[in-house]
């Protein structure tokens, strides 16, 4: 049996070696030489089929052999065969396919597997893809976490002279690694990226201390500190400061910062500044606003559970901040009082955003943040084209407020029921120092809770008044009745039809009775006004009968086909993920993200 193997094998070495030369020069005479590259192609996979089987025989001969002799020449054998097909099969390298493609396509592609540590893998298939691999530094020119090791030293070899991207997310435990940061060829930085969790010990203090080389190409800065408890604040601007001397008192002008459990401090604040993230930090106006008149170019500005307590004891100008090349604006506070959002916002003048995403959910508002008649009002937000409003049981005198447009707006509030009035005036949704446009909402969903499942007729003919491009309406858990008589009433005051243009009226958990249905789908039957496609659970269906169109289940519905209030749009939910804590990014999905 093994003799056979070995003469097929020995067979197929000589037929192939016997057309080493041809199967070479097709390289460079693909056309004329197709048919012999396919026969060679063909050749190689019958050889590397043969180099398994013998693989295979040998496992199965030295399960039954216990000749010690046996073995020994088997091994013999092997010992010669296997070099050769080795080197063999290096020979006929320059025809595979992969082996075909030029280096910088090569280069490209390796560069989709990662950098540093990552292209470690690659260098190991073959001599030509490790001679690439480790000699091309633009694939040691980013160094990841798991690149802070002993060998890290090589890597920074193999970049050459190129600028560096480095990202370190650590432990304040793991000093070590920390101290790794000393080993970096400052000049050469182009981005830094540093995430330390746990406690600002003396430890993590003195190494951040000894960060005292130039970095005079350093274009994005991002340094974090992951933990509730406070640290030393680089701000006011103490030259004893660790963070002080970083950079040997040089600061860069960056233009992207971003900052965790960190106050800005004047030095990294410049024109050239372009990105400003501050996260997790108790900052004040006299603070921030400073700060924000420094940095004129801004593009794009995030504060994020930074401005809980912004405005109080504020003792400083009124004067306005230009910021004029700001295109996008992030905003997220928790409980934190709408008050301290419309003080910013009453000192801030953005003539044109392109992307707005304001939350304040769970904040505590009182009903004078609201004011009837506010001094300014800045029209932040594009045209509203999908608005939310579901009330909260706990306590009852809240409600939330939720508004989209596309993938360029996303607000929400949780506002005083008392205040709709003001909320939901004749020309737009004001909510203090801001406001937006509603009048082209189309889609609108009214969502009640267990506890508090009713909304005062006088509130919604504020509400229904602002809506006149309504094509959607959806209303669950709630009874209709109001949501009629505030028909009723709107109708009477303009003297002409209501939510004209509306299309499709969605219901869900309305309560046992059609009769509210019913009167709603009456006010349809005027002769200007479409008969909406309703969708109702089919305990109501028949009640309604057909005199309405056809009216459809909510039973009947395909997964997704029921409107759901609120999702965060996609380019937002990527931006808060990556400067978010998981425990803040997994409530806001779940605040806003209903079945």
């Amino acid at each position: 049996m093994i003799n056979d193997a070995l003469m097929a094998f020995l067979t197929a070495m000589f037929v192939l070696l016997g057309r080493v030369p041809l199967i070479l020069n097709s390289m460079w005479f693909p056309k004329t030489h197709r048919r012999h590259l396919d026969e060679d192609l063909s050749l190689l996979q019958l050889a590397e089929a043969f180099a398994m089987k013998i693989g295979r025989e040998r496992a199965l001969i030295a399960e039954k052999i216990n000749d010690p002799e046996m073995i020994h020449d088997l091994l013999a054998i092997e010992g010669v065969l296997s070099p050769a097909l080795h080197t063999f099969l290096e020979m006929l390298n320059p025809i595979r396919p992969a082996h075909r493609l030029p280096r910088e396509v090569l280069i490209q592609i390796f560069g989709l597997v990662g950098s540093g540590k990552k292209i470690l893998p690659v260098s190991h298939v073959c001599r030509r893809w490790r001679d690439i691999a480790l000699k091309t530094p633009e694939l040691w020119s980013s160094l990841q976490p798991d690149d802070f090791t002993p060998m890290m030293s090589v890597a920074l070899r193999r970049s050459g002279d190129l600028s560096l991207d480095v990202s370190l997310h650590t432990n304040c435990d793991e000093i070590q690694r920390l101290e790794r940061l000393l080993e970096l060829p400052f000049p050469r930085l182009r981005s830094l990226d540093v995430t330390v969790t746990g406690p600002f010990t003396d430890e993590v203090k003195g190494i951040f201390s000894r960060c005292r080389s130039h970095a005079s190409v350093l274009s994005e800065f991002s340094l974090r500190f992951d933990f509730d408890a406070s640290i030393p604040q680089p701000v006011p601007f103490d030259e004893s400061n660790c963070f002080a001397m970083l950079f040997d008192r040089e600061a860069p002008a960056v233009s992207t910062l971003f900052l965790r459990n960190l106050h800005p401090w004047p030095p990294l604040l410049s024109e050239r500044l372009k990105s400003l993230t501050l996260t997790s930090i108790f900052i004040s106006a006299d603070e921030l606003y400073p700060a924000l008149r420094s940095v004129p170019n801004l593009e794009t500005l995030a504060l994020l559970n930074t401005i809980s307590t912004l405005s109080e004891n504020f003792s400083g100008s009124d004067a306005p901040i230009a910021l004029d090349r700001l295109r996008a604006l992030y905003i997220h506070q928790p409980r934190g009082a709408l008050k301290h959002s419309n003080h910013l916002f009453s000192h801030l003048t953005i003539p044109r955003l392109d992307l707005a995403c304001v939350f304040m959910s769970d904040s505590a508002v009182v009903e004078d943040d609201i004011p009837e008649s506010p001094e300014h009002s800045y029209r932040m937000f594009k045209t509203v084209t999908e608005l939310v409003m579901h009330l909260d049981s706990l306590p009852e005198s809240q409600f939330y407020l939720y508004g989209v447009h596309e993938d360029s707006l996303a607000f929400s509030f949780c506002l005083p029921t008392s205040t709709m009035p003001r909320i939901f005036n004749a020309t737009c949704l004001s909510l203090g120092s801001i406001s937006a446009n509603i009048s082209q909402v189309t889609r609108f969903i009214l969502r009640g809770d267990d506890a508090n499942s009713s909304v005062s007729v006088d509130n919604l003919f504020h509400v229904f008044r602002c809506l006149p491009e309504l094509d959607t309406l959806v209303v669950t858990g709630m009874p209709l009745d109001n949501v009629v008589a505030a028909m009723n009433r709107l109708r009477d005051d303009s003297g002409r039809p209501v939510l004209r243009r509306l299309r499709n009226l969605y219901v869900r958990g309305i309560g046992e009775s059609s009769l509210g249905l019913i009167r709603f789908l009456g006010q349809r039957l005027e002769p200007e006004l479409p008969v909406p496609q309703v969708v109702c659970p089919t305990s109501l269906r028949s009640s309604v009968g057909t005199r309405y169109g056809d009216i459809r289940a909510v039973e009947d519905l395909k997964p997704g086909e029921f409107p759901k209030p609120f999702a965060v749009p996609e380019p937002m939910q990527k931006f808060l993920k990556m400067n978010l804590e998981t425990s803040q990014m997994d409530w806001i999905l779940k605040r806003r993200n209903w079945t």
